[in-house]
């Protein structure tokens, strides 16, 4: 048996692979949000909101920054109800948990 051999470490997120698929759009769209300084609720959010209605079929997204604000917010009394989806990134920071109300 191979007992004495390690298993090659399976990354928990691949960012070089992902920076080689995708760094010079990542680099494109930096640039641009720096050239016209909306860095909240700029054009990219509307458009990214606009995408995400038409791709899921939804008659409103909003886009929130972290799974954090998802939660409170879907939870404060922000109208999401029976029948709506509420989508998280899967990792955006690392913190303590929360727990929901």
């Amino acid at each position: 048996m191979n007992q004495h051999m390690r298993p090659e470490p399976i990354p928990f997120y691949d960012l070089a692979s992902q920076r080689r698929r995708l760094g010079t759009s990542i680099d494109e769209s930096i640039a641009r949000v720096l050239g016209h300084c909306q860095f909240i609720n700029g054009p990219e959010v509307a458009a990214l909101e606009k995408a995400l209605a038409e791709f899921s079929g939804a008659e409103h997204v909003v886009e929130l920054r972290e799974r954090h604000r998802c939660a409170a917010d879907g939870s404060d009394g922000q109208g999401v109800g029976p029948g709506d989806a509420v989508l998280c990134p899967s990792f955006t920071s690392a913190r303590p948990a929360k727990p929901w109300r």
